[in-house]
C-alpha cells in the first residue's frame, strides 16, 4: 500500500544532508551541480582522464591554435557529449574534423549530413567515405565563431557520431557518421581540427550522457 514518510532533512552515508526542509514547503537540494575539471587542450600528451556522469571536462587552447585535444578516456558501449566553441579567427571558411584517439583510419567513416549553401541558404545533401570525421557547415567560403555539438557512441560494433555545428556564415550543418571498424576501439575522444584556416582559441565541454 502507498505510504508517507516525513522527515525534516535525508543524508548521505556519511551524515551529510542531500534534501532538508527550507520550509513553507519548499525544499533545498544540494550537491547537484557537477565537478567541473578543466584541462589544457593544447596538449597532446596529457594522461588520460575518465569521465563519471556527474563530471564535465572542460578543455582550453591556451594559444591560438586550429586544433584541440580531448584527452577523455571512453568507456566502451557509452555515450558522450562534446560541445566545441570557437571565436571568429582571421579568415572564414570553418570545416570540422574529428580525429577518434588522434588517429586518422582510411576510408573507415561513412558520413550523410546536410550543410547550408552559400548561394540560396538551403540545404544539400552530403555523403561519401573518409579518413576521419568530417562536417561543413556550408557548401561554400564563409563562416567563423563556431558552435558544434557532437554526440558519440562508443559500442565497439556500432560507433557513430551525430552532429550539429553552426557559423557566423550563416551556416548550418546536421549529419550522422559510422565508423565501420568494428576492431579498433574508441579509446579517448581524441583531436579535433577547426579549418581550414580559422585559428582561434577553442574550447570543449565534454560529458557522459550514458
Amino acid at each position: 500500500m502507498p505510504g508517507t514518510i516525513r522527515v525534516a532533512d535525508i543524508q548521505n552515508a556519511a551524515g551529510k544532508n542531500y534534501i532538508t526542509d527550507g520550509g513553507g514547503g519548499l525544499v533545498n537540494i544540494y550537491d547537484l551541480k557537477p565537478k567541473i575539471t578543466y584541462r589544457d587542450g593544447s596538449n597532446a600528451t596529457q594522461t588520460l582522464l575518465d569521465l563519471n556522469f556527474n563530471e564535465v571536462h572542460v578543455y582550453t587552447t591556451e594559444i591560438r591554435s586550429n586544433t584541440i585535444y580531448i584527452r577523455t578516456a571512453c568507456a566502451s558501449n557509452a555515450l558522450y557529449e562534446v560541445i566545441t566553441l570557437s571565436g571568429g579567427g582571421d579568415t572564414q571558411n570553418c570545416d570540422s574534423i574529428l580525429y577518434p584517439n588522434n588517429t586518422q583510419y582510411v576510408n573507415q567513416f561513412n558520413l550523410l549530413y546536410y550543410p547550408t549553401t552559400q548561394a540560396t541558404g538551403s540545404w544539400e545533401r552530403t555523403s561519401y567515405s573518409f579518413n576521419n570525421i568530417y562536417f561543413d557547415h556550408q557548401n561554400g567560403a564563409l563562416g567563423a565563431a563556431i558552435m558544434q555539438r557532437w554526440v558519440i557512441c562508443t559500442k565497439n560494433d556500432s560507433k557513430y557520431v551525430q552532429f550539429e555545428g553552426m557559423d557566423s556564415g550563416p551556416s548550418l550543418s546536421c549529419g550522422y557518421c559510422r565508423w565501420v571498424n568494428t576492431t579498433d576501439p574508441w579509446s579517448w575522444i581524441g583531436r579535433i581540427y577547426i579549418g581550414p584556416s580559422n585559428a582561434d582559441i577553442i574550447r570543449a565541454y565534454v560529458r557522459r550522457l550514458a
